[in-house]
């Protein structure tokens, strides 16, 4: 386990690096454009939180049959889906039977990446802005650093995009990460 415990730590300075560098690369975007394989990029995203999905047992159903690769920015991408996948099962496992559904849709010139959760729910008429705002919390736990939504929120001004959020208290709630086809 110490092996993991090295592998994850320089995994964490890795991920920083490329954030740093994508919060930064408003310039040099053309050449980070890459084809994506969405189903891959998710399955790395979740092998990388192995141990807190098997600790909180959230059942992860995905499906891209729809559409599974696009043009868009990986380490970009990662990072978004990252922190909303964390947020679904931070809040999903409070349930008895947690449950994270990731779909594609392809609409027009749009690629939708919907994240959906049967987790406790956000009350957004009291609560959105706060989702968006950089550490805050919306149910005053302990858990996270409310950094996540707000670099979500960042990355997709930088490369293009926007986040869709519906959400019902008791009932879960539903990103939708929406970007450009090209």
């Amino acid at each position: 386990s110490l092996k993991w415990l090295k592998y994850s730590v320089s995994e964490a300075r890795q991920v920083i690096h490329e954030l740093t560098n994508a919060l930064k690369a408003r310039n040099s975007k053309e050449e980070l454009l890459k084809v994506i394989n969405l189903e891959e990029l998710v399955e790395s995203i979740l092998s990388g939180m192995r141990s807190r999905i098997l600790k909180s047992n959230v059942i992860f159903i995905c499906d891209f049959t729809e559409i599974n690769e696009f043009h868009y920015y990986p380490v970009a991408l990662r990072s978004i889906l990252q922190n909303i996948i964390s947020n679904a099962i931070q809040y999903s496992s409070e349930t008895d039977f947690p449950e994270v559904k990731i779909t594609t849709f392809q609409q027009n010139d749009e690629v939708k990446i919907t994240i959906v959760d049967n987790g406790v729910g956000i009350d957004l008429d009291t609560n959105e802005s706060k989702v968006f705002g950089l550490f805050k919390r919306v149910n005053n736990d302990d858990n996270g650093s409310g950094i996540g939504m707000y670099i979500v929120n960042k990355l997709l001004e930088n490369y293009g995009g926007k986040l869709e959020l519906k959400s019902e208290l008791g009932k879960g709630s539903e990103f939708t990460v929406i970007i450009p086809y090209k």
